[in-house]
C-alpha cells in the first residue's frame, strides 16, 4: 500500500484530516447537547415543589460534598 497516492495525497490527506476534527467536534458537541437534555429532563420529573440536589453541598449543608 502506498500513501502518496500518485501526487494526490496533499490533497487527500488534509480532507482526511479535516473529516476527522469535523467529527470529532460533531461529536462532543453531541455529548454536550446529551447531557443537557438529560440534566432538563431530570429537573422536569422531580415533583412539585422539590428542589434539585447540588452534588457541591453535603446533606447536612457543610458544603464539603462532592
Amino acid at each position: 500500500m502506498t500513501l502518496d497516492l500518485g501526487g494526490y495525497g496533499i490533497y487527500v490527506w488534509p480532507a482526511y484530516g479535516l473529516a476527522a476534527v469535523v467529527l470529532l467536534g460533531l461529536f462532543a458537541a453531541s455529548l454536550r447537547a446529551v447531557i443537557a437534555h438529560e440534566r432538563a429532563l431530570a429537573h422536569l420529573q422531580l415533583p412539585r415543589g422539590a428542589k434539585p440536589a447540588d452534588p457541591l453541598v453535603a446533606e447536612d449543608g457543610r458544603g464539603d460534598g462532592g
